[in-house]
């Protein structure tokens, strides 16, 4: 597996080939990487398990728990980019009412409340 660099160019390219990316660290255009990546786990998808237990959860509140935001008000950011999904439908109350049974979405994560 390449090794991966920090975003200020220092190292090889995550991709192996000798390219630059700014967010890898080396300077790729995006028709320059190859779609091999997705080996590389780069792009799969992780889900957290959620064990509710109370009535809900405060959607900003449940990114803070789970580690996906490094606060309350980090999450609350979070949901009004329009970044976080609730049962596959984009999100903006940031205090919206998360029950048991739905799944949210982030990125790559899916948190499934249990």
């Amino acid at each position: 597996m390449a090794e991966l660099v920090d975003a200020h160019g220092s190292g090889p390219c995550a991709f192996g080939c000798g390219g630059s990316s700014p967010l890898l660290g080396t300077n790729h255009s995006i028709q320059q990487l190859p779609f091999y990546s997705i080996s590389l786990g780069l792009f799969m998808s992780q889900t957290i398990q959620f064990d509710l237990t109370t009535t809900y959860i405060e959607l900003c509140h449940l990114l803070k728990l789970v580690g996906l935001a490094d606060s309350g008000g980090r999450g609350k950011i979070m949901v009004a980019e329009g970044l976080v999904q609730v049962d596959g439908l984009i999100e903006l109350r940031k205090t919206a009412k998360i029950h048991k049974g739905q799944a949210v979405t982030l990125d790559e994560y899916t948190i499934l409340i249990q």
